[in-house]
């Protein structure tokens, strides 16, 4: 029994991991494009520069809401 225990946790930390490595390459990512803004290699918005840091919640509040409004107009 406490093999299927540590079997299930390490999918745990698998999944944890997972979510630490987007995290950091996204941050990584906003870093790179923001020296490559500051350097004037690039000329995007500043919005599109920092797009890696609030578009994946964008993206989770615009699902979400959708969802939501979906199961209350199916009431």
């Amino acid at each position: 029994m406490p093999e299927k225990l540590k079997t299930g946790n390490r999918g745990l930390e698998t999944c944890l991991s997972g979510r630490q490595a987007v995290n950091r390459n996204l941050a990584l990512l906003a870093l790179l494009l923001t020296g490559l803004r500051l350097t004037g290699y690039i000329t995007c918005s500043w919005l599109w520069v920092l797009a890696p840091l609030w578009l994946p919640m964008a993206i989770f509040a615009a699902v979400f809401t959708l969802l939501l409004t979906i199961k209350i107009l199916h009431k």
